[in-house]
């Protein structure tokens, strides 16, 4: 048997058929998991969670990235026991059983749902103080919609854009670091790990 179908033989062990082609490269596939953890999204929730914190959100972020790193390392180990589609529903099933598997797949697909829902409705209520005269049903609409169309041109055009989207956002990380260096340079800004 040629090494290239090695994985399927694996699948094949594991009670699956495989039918996808699987195209996409890990470079995509970055890109991709940058864009669903949002880098963004600290702007939009910062606030609250400097309120919550007591005055250190930076402890809060450091704590939270721990933990994401061991979860992350948790499903490394997981794909490489169990390479098979489903994610947190393949992995509950073969160590758990067939019913917490159901019960972790319905719960992640909640997960699928409600992220871009959270995500819709903080860009909609984001662009409604920039333009105050346009409902934000409206702009939730258009959310909705645009990703709709996006999704059904593909995963080649998907992946596109999701360059174009991951490169905005990086780049106003970026200016937004060189804006606090310089203003850390002139004095105009104080380091503190606290928030004032």
């Amino acid at each position: 048997m040629n090494a290239t179908f090695a994985p399927d033989a694996e699948l094949e062990d594991l009670g699956y058929q495989p039918s996808l082609n699987r195209q996409l490269p890990f470079g995509s596939l970055l890109v991709y998991g940058l864009l669903f953890f949002v880098s963004m999204a600290p702007v939009a929730v910062f606030g609250p969670v400097v309120n919550r914190s007591g005055g250190v959100p930076v402890l809060v972020y450091l704590v939270a990235a721990v933990v994401m790193g061991l979860s992350a390392i948790s499903y490394r180990e997981m794909a490489l026991r169990f390479p098979v589609a489903g994610s947190v529903y393949g992995y509950t099933r073969f160590f758990l059983g067939c019913t917490p598997g159901f019960i972790a797949g319905w719960l992640i697909l909640l997960d699928y749902i409600l992220m871009p829902a959270l995500l819709t409705v903080l860009s909609a209520v984001a662009l409604a103080h920039i333009w105050p005269n346009v409902p934000i049903k409206i702009f939730a609409l258009v959310f909705v919609l645009a990703s709709m169309a996006l999704n059904l041109q593909g995963v080649t055009v998907t992946t596109r854009v999701g360059i174009v989207l991951l490169a905005i956002q990086l780049a106003t990380i970026a200016f937004f670091l060189v804006c606090v260096c310089r203003g850390l340079a002139s004095g105009d800004v104080v380091w503190s790990w606290h928030a004032l």
